[in-house]
């Protein structure tokens, strides 16, 4: 379709230098004018097709040109040879090492779909491919996650606490930071737990890993309710010490539990209390050393 087109232009072929101010308006009018063209008349116009000479002005109309020659040369490619023309697009696109490697395993991996084993379709391959998790999407995550991040002034990330391990940022929020999911005591809703179950069977993956200790490890079962809280409880304090100490300037932490002993009212959650007062302290001991 014309939109998808539009996109493939925009993502291939316009690069961050045409997002400066001039260049964003001119790639705005040129994505809205193809989007409105059949793809045909935009690859192969026939003669009696016009471009209105406000786009063909336009200072990146040549790059847009450029992407159009580039598209006719891979839909002119034989589909007989899709590995072949992963590759050679990886290459008219001027792939980094990085992409280049991704190009390859795709290529190699199609060539083994399409062949006599599977004998997967044009349709078959572009069906997988609009899935969000693809098997060719599998290779380019683990590249990336090799490859590393490295954060950009002016660009918010959003990450889980473990994916940001490693990682730093001049400013951090962490939000969220409720009993359901950073749990202080025993007598806090654990996620896993089953409410309609009676008290001791609550928490059936708790109870499944013990039984298995018993069976696997010839260990003394104790009582796997607590002990599993008591290890959800560890592990979330831990966690919750790789998302504070991610920053390097400034955090902000938001959070609330409510007061099971007054309706309707709204406590911070432990965490920020127990914070506040090291925070105070450390304050004390250094107005004390001055």
């Amino acid at each position: 379709s014309s939109d998808r087109f539009a996109l493939m232009l925009k993502e291939c072929f316009f690069d961050s230098s045409y997002e400066i101010q001039e260049n964003l308006t001119h790639k705005k009018n040129i994505l809205e004018f193809i989007k409105k063209c059949p793809v045909e008349q935009l690859m192969y116009p026939s003669e009696d097709f016009t471009i209105p000479k406000e786009i063909t002005d336009c200072a990146i109309w040549r790059k847009a040109s450029y992407g159009f020659e580039k598209a006719r040369q891979f839909l002119d490619f034989p589909i007989s040879m899709m590995e072949k023309l992963i590759l050679f697009a990886a290459q008219e696109l001027q792939f980094g090492r990085e992409d280049m490697a991704i190009a390859c395993k795709i290529a190699g991996d199609v060539r083994y779909l399409t062949g006599p084993q599977y004998g997967w379709s044009m349709e078959d391959l572009a069906n997988e491919l609009l899935k969000p998790k693809s098997i060719f999407t599998f290779f380019a995550g683990t590249m990336w996650e090799l490859k590393g991040y490295e954060p950009r002034p002016g660009i918010v990330t959003l990450s889980t606490y473990h994916k940001a391990k490693g990682l730093e940022w001049d400013t951090v929020f962490l939000t969220g930071l409720t009993y359901d999911d950073f749990p202080v005591n025993l007598e806090d809703r654990f996620k896993g737990e089953s409410w309609y179950l009676k008290q001791e069977f609550r928490n059936p993956g708790a109870l499944v890993k013990t039984e298995l200790q018993m069976l696997l490890e010839n260990k003394e079962s104790g009582d796997a309710i607590t002990e599993s809280k008591i290890e959800n409880i560890s592990e979330r304090a831990r966690l919750l010490y790789v998302g504070i100490t991610r920053a390097k300037r400034y955090l902000f932490l938001s959070g609330h539990h409510a007061n099971p002993n007054r309706k309707n009212e709204i406590q911070p959650s432990r965490y920020l209390i127990e914070l506040k007062k090291y925070i105070d302290s450390m304050e004390i001991t250094r107005n004390t050393v001055k």
